[in-house]
């Protein structure tokens, strides 16, 4: 099988145990009747605030799902009316918006990436502490170089 299929279906692994652990801890009425798009909205908006704590800006969100700003906007206030997101007024700009998730579902989100460690923790028990040092390096020097273009 070629590497990049290998990486797919690992990742899909990660992704997977992430949703099964939603659902068995928390349920998932919440997520119940998501489009394939606001799911990818909201699965973009986890990673961004990530690195962005204090929340993420429509124009941001837009450009990161290549979509229009008023498409991400539409997405966003169906995520608001699910209770899924926040959109409020931009502390350092009165004219932007800032998303960002309510607080109870950060504490589950920081709990579920508990979780996801160790399924990936799983994933790479095959390797030596040599190997996964070394698997990590490799991941994080393509994942570097893929973000510098912008794609993720």
């Amino acid at each position: 099988m070629t590497g990049w299929k290998q990486l797919f279906l690992l990742a899909d692994a990660l992704e997977r145990a992430a949703l099964e652990h939603h659902a068995a801890q928390w349920g998932d009425f919440q997520y119940a009747g998501l489009t394939v798009s606001q799911s990818r909205a909201y699965i973009t908006l986890w990673k961004l605030l990530d690195m962005n704590p204090e929340g993420i800006s429509l124009k941001t969100l837009s450009r990161k799902l290549h979509v229009t700003p008023g498409a991400a906007s539409e997405m966003v206030d169906l995520l608001v009316n699910k209770g899924l997101v926040t959109r409020e007024q931009s502390k350092s700009d009165r004219r932007a918006i800032c998303i960002n998730f309510p607080e109870e579902l950060k504490d589950k989100h920081e709990f579920t990436e508990q979780v996801i460690q160790k399924e990936y923790n799983s994933i790479l028990k095959p390797l030596c502490p040599e190997e996964k040092k070394q698997f990590e390096t490799l991941l994080q020097k393509i994942y570097e170089e893929y973000n510098k273009k912008g794609q993720i």
